[in-house]
């Protein structure tokens, strides 16, 4: 905050996002595939579990750290999913679902 104006500060992601990493890598090993995926899904489950929807995955709302590492981001339309019912909450959180 400056005065009465606030900034918003994020990092700065240097591999840019999964859609260009995957551009630039048009056949990555699958090792490299299966760690971004795991990582990716891991994120996801991190998210339903505390009833959140991203509602938005995307290749370019992944951003990818120097290290192969996904971030999530752009969560303008995510959603609030502790209302929905508890078989509804149960598939969010099932594996494999």
């Amino acid at each position: 905050q400056l005065g009465d104006t606030f900034y918003l500060v994020l990092p700065y992601y240097e591999g840019g996002t999964l859609q260009k990493w995957l551009a630039q890598e048009p056949a990555p090993s699958r090792e490299r595939i299966r760690t971004v995926f795991r990582s990716l899904c891991q994120a996801i489950t991190f998210l339903h579990t505390n009833s959140v929807v991203h509602a938005d995955v995307k290749p370019e709302n992944v951003f990818m750290s120097g290290e192969d590492q996904p971030i999530l981001g752009d969560f303008d339309i995510a959603r609030d999913a502790s209302f929905l019912s508890a078989t509804t909450q149960a598939t969010l959180h099932a594996p494999g679902s």
